[in-house]
């Protein structure tokens, strides 16, 4: 699969907030999980979409802002269709992908 450390860890709001329901510090947590440093990452159509889910979320939301934010060219916004549109047919930047969303745990054979 040619993935490279630091791991990037795109993380999606349904992610987030699991984490933070069952108060995981990311931060120190993933490098555990994938044995090796990792780069937790958001794109601004997540940070806008947890916005927009409100008081709900807002914890997530605020983990959202302190993770490197991926600029993406969505039109919509929709966290969903941007991860898909990120990671892309053959995951070319190489990015590991942390949902609790079933429709975006379909594993893909490169």
């Amino acid at each position: 699969f040619s993935f490279h450390r630091p791991y990037r860890v795109l993380c999606d709001g349904n992610f987030l907030q699991a984490a933070l329901d069952f108060k995981l510090f990311l931060k120190e947590e993933l490098p555990k999980y994938l044995q090796g440093p990792c780069i937790p990452v958001v794109t601004n159509c997540i940070r806008a979409e947890l916005r927009l889910i409100g008081d709900e979320v807002s914890g997530a939301s605020l983990i959202a802002k302190r993770f490197q934010c991926l600029r993406c060219s969505c039109e919509n916004g929709s966290a969903r269709e941007c991860i898909v549109n990120m990671v892309g047919e053959k995951n070319s930047q190489h990015f590991f992908v942390a949902t609790q969303d079933a429709a975006l745990r379909v594993s893909r054979n490169p």
